[in-house]
């Protein structure tokens, strides 16, 4: 009876050992807390280059050939209760070679409310009178900030939901310490299956839109380097490069035919405060 008693004990033990590691494996199941305000620096570079049939000979100089389009600023997200996220842009700056904004106001005025859970983004909400520029701004940077929760010492499989749909994402581990996570995110956005919309409000209508143009993505492959802080839950830092050819009949003396992007992105979490104030709806 004691034997039996100590072995009892024993395999308690066991049990309470591989909990506890099975525990330190798994990421939480969400990457900000309620009541917090993440300050995040962002910059994104983007070439683009073409290819088109001339139909005009006299046309031939009017390609755009590797050209270059740089942004940078700072992105707020404030945490509220059942998912009440909110992002906004703030000391927003284009480079000089190419401005294509000459009024940054709206990105000032105009938050976005979201809800992001373990790489998928549940909700999307806009203002119906802020610029589609800046729409798509916020949405690229929340596509980066997803990521998914699962063990992380081993590679894995996931479906991540976002405006693009419903994507097959691969996470491949690459540095694990006792302090945070580096994972290898891999996803081909043409394998998207288009099941999302968002929602523009003024400043809660039920007017949906959808606003996925992948169907004339040719070809899309992503891959991002993303720091996860295993003691707080934050990304804290996030890398990616982003190549997609899109088949595009823009003009019509010279049809594109493809249009090739490549677009680098860097955010990094510079701040993490509590929030007291309360969210505007």
């Amino acid at each position: 009876q004691i034997l039996i008693v100590f072995w009892s004990i024993i395999h308690y033990l066991i049990l309470l050992i591989y909990a506890k590691e099975l525990n330190t494996n798994v990421l939480g199941v969400t990457n900000f807390k309620v009541g917090y305000q993440y300050t995040y620096k962002w910059k994104i570079i983007q070439e683009m280059s073409n290819s088109y049939s001339v139909i005009d000979e006299n046309i031939k100089n009017n390609k755009i050939n590797n050209q270059y389009y740089i942004i940078e600023g700072l992105a707020n997200i404030i945490i509220g209760e059942n998912c009440d996220m909110r992002l906004s842009l703030h000391q927003v700056e284009e480079s000089e070679q190419i401005q294509i904004n000459a009024n940054f106001s709206h990105h000032l005025n105009y938050p976005i409310k979201f809800c992001l859970q373990n790489g998928k983004l549940l909700s999307f909400e806009y203002l119906w009178n802020d610029e589609i520029f800046f729409i798509n701004l916020k949405k690229a940077l929340l596509i980066q900030l997803q990521m998914s929760t699962q063990v992380y010492k081993e590679q894995f499989y996931t479906i991540e939901t976002d405006h693009l749909g419903s994507c097959p994402t691969e996470y491949i581990p690459k540095i694990v310490n006792t302090h945070s996570v580096t994972m290898i995110k891999k996803r081909n956005s043409t394998n998207c299956k288009h099941d999302y919309q968002t929602t523009s409000n003024l400043p809660l209508n039920k007017q949906q839109s959808t606003v996925n143009t992948r169907s004339l993505y040719l070809h899309s492959n992503s891959i991002c380097e993303l720091t996860y802080h295993l003691s707080n839950g934050s990304i804290t830092n996030v890398s990616c490069h982003e190549n997609s050819i899109i088949q595009q009949y823009s003009f019509t003396l010279f049809p594109i035919k493809t249009l090739t992007f490549n677009v680098y992105m860097q955010i990094n979490l510079i701040e993490q405060i509590n929030y007291t104030d309360e969210i505007i709806q």
